[in-house]
């Protein structure tokens, strides 16, 4: 019996590192969305542009409406976080 709770206790502890190790390699992984793991607003100083056009594409309509058409009203439809429709 003793020997079987070594062995348990040694796997155990060995997948622990494992996980660990492995959620270390893979935590600095981009996904979809951010397609690069460090945003270009932090490394160059005019990257903030290109990060919400590429982010957020609907600021730019609306910072161009507020400009051309002030104290307007616009109905805004099917817009999605999800895919660029």
């Amino acid at each position: 019996m003793m020997s079987s709770q070594r062995w348990m206790y040694r796997v155990l502890i060995f997948y622990v590192f494992a996980c660990t190790a492995l959620n270390t390699y893979f935590l600095p992984s981009s996904n979809y969305y951010h397609k690069d793991f460090l945003p270009e607003v932090a490394v160059f100083p005019r990257g903030e542009g290109r990060y919400l056009e590429e982010s957020a594409p609907v600021r730019s309509v609306t910072s161009y409406f507020n400009r051309n058409h002030p104290n307007s009203a616009v109905l805004l439809t099917n817009t999605t976080a999800i895919a660029r429709t």
